[in-house]
Formats: C-alpha cells, sequence, structure tokens
C-alpha cells in the first residue's frame, strides 16, 4: 500500500489509465480527500501529465471541477495530486450498474454541460471526457469533472493522424477531429461531442459503437451515425 505523509489512504478507488484514485482521509484535519497518483510502470510520462493537471487546474476553483488542494509525494517519491474529496463513485462506476433512470440521466447531463461550460468560460478544451473523468456526488446526480491531464489552453489544438495506439484520450469518446483524420483542429465542440457519448452510455447501458475494434471506432466516429437509442435492447 501507497504511504503518503499526512494522509491515512483508505482504498482504492478506481484505475484510470495511467493513474490511480484512493480514497483518503487527511491527518491534520480529518478531512475526506482522493489521491491521484501514476501507475508505477508509467511514473515518468504520467507524472509530466500530473504536474500539467495540478498546473492548469489548481487556480480554478470552479463548482463543477474537482478542486486540486494539494501537490504531494509518497515515502517512495511518486508524485501524488490531492483532490477534494467529492462525491462517492466515478460515473464509470454507476455505470456498471446498466443504464440511469432518463430523467437522472438528463439532469447528469444538465450539471455536465454547465461544468463544460464553466470550463470553456476559462478558455480550457478537457479532450478525455470520459465517465471515468466524472465524480458523481452522493445525490447520485450533481458531478465535478476531474482528469485533465491532457487539457489545454489554446482554442484549439491540431492532431495528427496517428495510429490508433498513439492517439491521445478515450478512443471510445473521441470525438472525429480528435482522430486527426479530418482535417480539423480540435475546439470545445470535441468536449461537446464526447458528453454526448457519455449521454448515450447513461441512457441505453452501453456506447454508441461499442463492438468494434480500434481502427473501426475511428472509422465510426468519422463516418457513421449511431444506432437510434431506441434500438438498443
Amino acid at each position: 500500500m501507497m504511504d503518503v505523509p499526512g494522509y491515512r489512504i483508505g482504498r482504492e478507488f478506481i484505475t484510470a489509465g495511467a493513474f490511480q484514485l484512493l480514497r483518503a482521509t487527511r491527518e491534520e484535519d480529518g478531512a475526506s480527500v482522493i489521491l491521484k497518483v501514476p501507475d508505477a510502470a508509467r511514473r515518468p510520462s504520467a507524472t509530466t501529465r500530473l504536474r500539467h493537471e495540478w498546473e492548469l487546474t489548481h487556480a480554478l476553483n470552479l463548482d463543477g471541477v474537482l478542486q486540486p488542494l494539494a501537490w504531494a509525494e509518497s515515502r517512495d517519491g511518486a508524485p501524488v495530486l490531492v483532490l477534494e474529496g467529492f462525491g462517492d463513485a466515478t460515473l464509470t462506476q454507476r455505470l456498471s450498474h446498466g443504464r440511469v433512470e432518463p430523467r437522472a440521466a438528463c439532469r447528469i447531463a444538465l450539471s455536465l454541460a454547465r461544468a463544460l461550460g464553466a470550463i470553456h468560460e476559462q478558455g480550457i478544451l478537457h479532450r478525455d471526457l470520459n465517465p471515468s473523468s466524472i465524480l458523481v456526488g452522493t445525490d447520485g446526480e450533481s458531478v465535478k469533472l476531474t482528469g485533465f491531464t491532457l487539457a489545454t489552453r489554446r482554442p484549439r489544438a491540431e492532431v495528427a493522424p496517428l495510429a490508433p495506439e498513439r492517439l491521445e484520450g478515450s478512443l471510445e469518446y473521441l470525438a472525429p477531429e480528435g482522430t486527426g483524420r479530418t482535417h480539423r483542429s480540435v475546439d470545445s465542440r470535441a468536449d461537446f461531442y464526447s458528453m454526448g457519448v457519455v449521454l448515450y452510455e447513461l441512457l441505453t447501458g452501453r456506447r454508441p459503437f461499442a463492438d468494434t475494434d480500434a481502427l473501426g471506432l475511428i472509422h465510426a466516429h468519422v463516418a457513421l451515425p449511431p444506432p437510434p437509442p431506441v434500438s438498443v435492447e
């Protein structure tokens, strides 16, 4: 178990890509927090991305963003991003129980749209919106965004047509321009495309192109309409 001075670690919350989220208690005041740490096997590159997330978001103080509280290190020198202890699950964990009731799904989508609008007003593109980067409040409907390791303050980002395994972001939720195959730059609309995939999954219990390999996913996002939600059993 990782040992971080000043924090009592409870349990692993979730593994998301190159990072783990750990529930912990801050010893100085008993506050509940979340510790975000890089996977040991990918620590060098993940550390750079984690530092980027801290520098980009620690001063935001937006209702819809999971607030970074501190930058720390474990006793073995691993970087640790300390986040507020909001909610009790990621949207990935919520979806593991199946589709969400339509009214609740719409309330989650509204909270998510507000959070995206708030970061876009600050000139930030998230660029990796997916259920593991969305924390759900104890009310089951309010949300906060995290996972800003690929985010940028540039209004547009250029993406090269790389091989699927080298593309940044979660391929299942990636906007067409994020694949590098459309000759268009990524802007705030790409985050809303990813949000649309999340909403589709909330309402149907599955992603629109769930049964497709990596190259097939790229083709589907660029060229195919999703199956109508009413047709998904």
